[in-house]
């Protein structure tokens, strides 16, 4: 029983010092359409995005809730709404979802776009957004593609 006890306590002591990480706080969705989660309820986003899509959209922000960088259906874009200098995404046309956007493990600067390929002997196709690149805000390394 105090081992229970103690167990309950220390639950207790520590929950309040854990936090959700915020990488999915920000959306763009539609024709300059975006919603942040980041100060409670969902907030809209005012400033455009670059690009439209009719299709799925996919980013990603930092562990602080900050955007980091989008997709809206073929084109990745910074923070700050321009398209990143390589960007330009390829993939079949018809596809509801065309992209999803995971961290790189183990680093915090690298993160990989899957896409569905062209044709039926590319099922899967990827792009490694670095950060570090375009001074900061992040370009799709060609190197690693």
């Amino acid at each position: 029983m105090q081992l229970k006890n103690l167990l309950l306590y220390l639950f207790l002591l520590v929950s309040p010092l854990a936090f959700a990480q915020k990488e999915a706080n920000n959306w763009f969705f539609g024709c300059g359409y975006g919603v942040t989660f980041n100060s409670g309820p969902p907030k809209p986003i005012t400033s455009n995005p670059a690009g439209c899509s009719i299709h799925g959209s996919s980013s990603i922000s930092d562990a602080n809730g900050k955007l980091l960088f989008f997709i809206t259906y073929s084109q990745v874009s910074n923070a700050n709404r321009k398209n990143m200098p390589h960007g330009s995404l390829k993939f079949h046309s018809w596809t509801v979802q065309p992209s999803i956007i995971v961290p790189w493990p183990d680093s915090s600067h690298l993160y990989y776009i899957f896409t569905p390929g062209g044709t039926s002997s590319e099922s899967l196709k990827y792009s490694v957004v670095n950060m570090k690149m375009d001074g900061g805000l992040g370009d799709v390394d060609s190197n690693r593609r």
